[in-house]
């Protein structure tokens, strides 16, 4: 994923649960287990939007999906 893509605007946006399921291509279930065990795969913590609406900044799901991908890169390479 190339971060010179998305616009300054759009990374600094928060994604609903539906968003970041469809981006990642995961079920709600999947999500619900990534934020659960955040602090173990460094995962983004979301954030509170209004009393019943959570979310996760945009900017932050891509760094962590480009930590993912050096660490697979890595992973290949050895």
């Amino acid at each position: 994923m190339n971060e010179n893509t998305y616009s300054f605007l759009e990374k600094e946006q928060v994604l609903n649960y539906r968003q970041v399921c469809k981006l990642l291509g995961v079920s709600r279930t999947t999500l619900w287990r990534l934020i659960r065990h955040h602090e173990e795969n460094d995962f983004p913590t979301p954030i509170t939007i209004s009393q019943n609406r959570r979310g996760i900044r945009f900017r932050e799901l891509l760094n962590w999906l480009q930590k993912r991908q050096l660490t697979s890169n890595t992973d290949k390479e050895n």
